[in-house]
Order: C-alpha cells, then structure tokens, then sequence
C-alpha cells in the first residue's frame, strides 16, 4: 500500500532524494555507519514520498531500530553491492509508475537478506 501511495503523490524532488540516497550509499560502500544511514535515509525518502505523516513519523520514530536491523543485514559479505543495485532499480521502477516491480525488488530484497543472514549465522557466508 506505501508504494502505491507514493506512486500516486511522489514528486520529482522526492525522486531526487531517492536518488541522492543511492549515491550517498555508493560513497559510503567502505563506511558501514554511514551507509547504514544512507539505506535508512533512502527508505525514509520512499516513505515520505508517501506524503503521510503518520507513516513518515512512525519511520522517524523507528531510526534506531531500523539502522539496527540494517547493520546486521548489510554487514553480510557482499550485502552492499546487491542493496546499491536493488535501490537504484526501485527508484527507477517507481519513476517509471512500475508499481508491480517495486514490489517484487521489495520482495527480492527480502528473500536475498533472509537467505544471506541464515547462511551467515550457519557461518557459511557464500
């Protein structure tokens, strides 16, 4: 629902700082703290392309939980260059209006780090 929410009232400035997002996450790929804040802000900007205050405060309210949660799962080998690729396609999907496809990235991006936590902590890191 957030995404087709945001497909309906998201703005060329919002995609823009999507987009920044996704750059700042490329820069910071050997900087875990500063990545994980560019994931967090990445998906605020998604959220907030929304234009639901309730949904963008319950994300602000969330901040360190949520770069918790993103620490472990982007500090799994080789995390990061799948999660710069999957935001850049998200963004661009949701440009695009490709609301189906957003939703699949979503969910590929979920079934990649569930996968890749379970072998991590199985200590098969591949």
């Amino acid at each position: 629902r957030l995404i087709k929410l945001s497909k309906n009232t998201a703005t060329p400035e919002d995609y823009r700082k999507m987009e920044e997002c996704v750059t700042a996450m490329e820069k910071a790929s050997e900087n875990k703290d500063a990545y994980n804040l560019a994931d967090y802000n990445f998906h605020l900007a998604v959220v907030s392309a929304s234009h639901n205050d309730f949904l963008i405060r319950s994300m602000m309210a969330n901040q360190n939980a949520i770069v918790g949660i993103f620490t472990a799962m982007n500090g799994v080998p080789g995390a990061k260059d799948f999660g710069i690729s999957s935001h850049r396609q998200i963004v661009e999907n949701l440009k695009a209006k490709k609301i189906k496809e957003v939703i699949d990235s979503y969910s590929e991006m979920s079934k990649y780090n569930l996968t890749r936590l379970h072998r991590f902590f199985r200590g098969n890191s591949d």
